[in-house]
């Protein structure tokens, strides 16, 4: 009996023995697949999140921002002022030294438009010509540099002269001298008096303070003495010889075998004014090499400075 309840009360303390032991083997049993499922859940975030046991990911590639390099424009260039008349262009053929009938020449068209002060200058102060006797003024060269042959010294003073059926011309060029504006207006007569010579050039220099301000002062008329081969010179004409900024002219005769201008009471015409820029090359050229017989043309490049100088000497 007693051997029989010692096996019972050894079964019981092994049974209690064992139930105490039991949580403890199923916490390690269930820490171990809580470990399996932390390990496939770290897994996982390396997989889709890139943790730090997978290498670092590539830095991105730094952003690359083109810029077009400055671009540098100019100010606009302001519209032309429009020219119902514009200047004449160069002639496409080169120059050839070509004369024509002395009625048979063809002027330039004044220039309209041109707002450059030595031309603004030159048409406000262009003189006005009255004939008294001898021929009337005529072209000299035409824009192709075809020139005048004049007319032969002989027969009547106005003889074949009495005015073109194209129109006549006047000649402008401009230079600062002594610290004075210079304007040189000429005009081309065909000939002389009979007694005279074929081609005759006349020419005045009408000096300014400043062409460049708003009230130019007039400052005197210097006008050519072919015969003298000088210049005499009137400061400040009085308001007989002038039509409000135009000095009055007359060609007439000065002897018996010559004509000259002098300033005069009388109203006369206005001649289409050419600047010397305004002109076409061909013009130019013809101009400095034709050796008029009498005079060269007084504005050429070989005669127009020495001429301003004369005729600041007078005055």
């Amino acid at each position: 009996m007693k051997t029989g309840l010692f096996l019972y009360g050894a079964l019981f303390a092994a049974a209690v023995t064992h139930a105490e032991d039991a949580p403890s083997k199923m916490a390690v049993k269930q820490s171990s697949v809580d470990d399996l499922y932390s390990d496939s859940s770290d897994l996982v975030e390396q997989v889709y999140t890139g943790s730090k046991k997978d290498p670092a990911p590539a830095p991105a590639p730094p952003t690359v921002i083109y810029v077009s390099p400055p671009v540098h424009t100019h100010a606009p260039t302001p519209a032309p002022t429009p020219s119902s008349t514009p200047a004449p262009s160069t002639p496409s053929t080169p120059w050839v030294m070509r004369s024509k009938e002395h009625n048979q020449v063809q002027p330039f068209a004044q220039v309209v438009g041109d707002n450059s002060y030595t031309a603004v200058a030159a048409l406000k102060f262009k003189p006005q010509l009255h004939i008294t006797s001898g021929c009337h003024s005529y072209p000299a060269v035409n824009a192709e540099g075809e020139f005048s042959r004049g007319l032969k010294p002989s027969g009547p003073n106005s003889g074949k002269c009495k005015g073109s059926g194209y129109g006549s011309q006047v000649y402008g060029r401009s230079a600062w001298c002594k610290d004075k504006w210079a304007i040189m207006y000429a005009w081309y007569f065909p000939k002389d008096n009979r007694e005279g010579a074929r081609h005759d050039w006349e020419h005045i220099v009408v000096w300014l303070d400043n062409p460049a301000v708003t009230h130019q002062k007039l400052l005197a008329v210097s006008i050519w003495d072919g015969r003298k081969s000088n210049y005499w010179t009137l400061p400040l004409p009085g308001p007989v010889f002038m039509d409000g900024s135009s000095p009055k002219l007359d060609y007439g005769r000065l002897n018996s075998y010559e004509r000259t201008l002098s300033l005069t009471h009388l109203a006369g015409e206005f001649q289409p004014l050419i600047m010397w820029e305004q002109m076409t090359e061909n013009a130019r050229i013809t101009f400095n090499t034709v050796l008029w017989p009498k005079d060269l043309m007084p504005m050429s490049n070989s005669s127009f400075k020495s001429h301003l100088e004369k005729a600041s000497d007078y005055w």
